[in-house]
């Protein structure tokens, strides 16, 4: 699934660091650098570097940027410098800690701001970890994370960080600039740039599916038996197995408006329908999908008759 190379409105680069003393100011040396090759490359985006000591300043730090973002001032991308822990979440200059999920709900804001076009690169070790914060129920927290996998030395980061933002403002645009990235060998692990695209498959598509036969099926059908008859309504699994599978195509795309903000911003809808015609087109296949019209069948040419 290779949706189209959505155009990302940027209007400035913003470093949000939170190092240890001995670390190095490497976000920075980062923004330092990309800056004057903007400069030079005649590239108007601005680059802004936010310090936080803990939590509480990173929060107020995104609170300033979805701010600015609400008023039309700016249109940021977030590169976020701190140490990171693969179970915990993010962790700062003074010890505290912004879980992956607590993470995913400051970024929502921003996210709903920019029209679901932010851009965050998590400059930590499992910095990729804030995939866990993702919940189908709640819109997308960015158009795109991007992160280490691993515990990953810092010169690894900034060479490879540094080359990704000049291909994205100055080059190539943000889906070969991202496809560029995930192919960046490292020492540990690699990047991976996941997109609303993939979490939506990820996250909503395999749960829809592997609810839809075998023994999710067979919960979800105990489930809604279990609930309706708490309610004096006596029906057998069977039905409510067919009842839940009647409910797929209405579920999906409830989730995916959601998701995508479609309804609070009509014009994305093209832009992510890729999404949810790749859940669709596997529901259809799966003969679990009867209001959604099947793809129409080229009709076959007859054999021609005689010599």
């Amino acid at each position: 699934m290779k949706p189209p190379d959505r155009v990302i409105r940027l209007t400035k680069l913003v470093v949000i660091e939170s190092l240890r003393e001995g670390d190095g100011n490497t976000g920075e040396a980062l923004a330092h650098d990309i800056g004057r090759e903007l400069t030079l490359a005649g590239v108007g985006l601005g680059v802004e570097v936010l310090r936080c000591s803990g939590a509480v300043g990173f929060r107020l730090a995104l609170e300033k940027l979805t701010g600015e973002a609400r008023r039309g001032e700016h249109h940021p991308m977030l590169h976020i410098e701190c140490h990171g822990n693969e179970e915990h979440g993010l962790e700062f200059t003074d010890g505290t800690m912004v879980s992956w999920l607590e993470l995913a709900a400051l970024l929502r804001p921003l996210n709903e701001a920019t029209e679901l076009g932010l851009v965050v690169s998590v400059a930590a070790c499992f910095g990729i970890g804030a995939i866990a914060g993702v919940n189908p129920l709640h819109p997308a927290p960015c158009f795109a994370l991007i992160g280490p996998t691993k515990g990953i030395w810092s010169n690894e980061l900034y060479g490879a960080l540094k080359t990704f933002y000049l291909d994205m403002t100055c080059h190539s645009g943000p889906t070969m600039a991202m496809e560029k990235l995930t192919n960046t060998p490292l020492e540990s692990g690699s990047f991976v740039v996941m997109t609303a695209h993939l979490w939506f498959w990820n996250v909503t598509g395999r749960y829809l599916l592997m609810n839809a036969t075998g023994q999710g099926l067979k919960a979800q059908a105990l489930r809604l038996h279990q609930m309706a008859k708490a309610e004096g309504i006596d029906k057998g699994l069977t039905f409510w197995k067919r009842h839940y599978i009647g409910t797929l195509p209405g579920l999906l795309r409830q989730y995916h408006a959601r998701f995508f903000m479609t309804e609070q911003f009509p014009h994305l809808a093209v832009h992510f329908a890729p999404a949810l015609n790749r859940i669709e087109n596997e529901l259809q296949r799966m003969g679990l999908a009867r209001d959604i019209p099947a793809p129409a069948k080229r009709a076959q040419k007859r054999p021609r008759s005689g010599a």
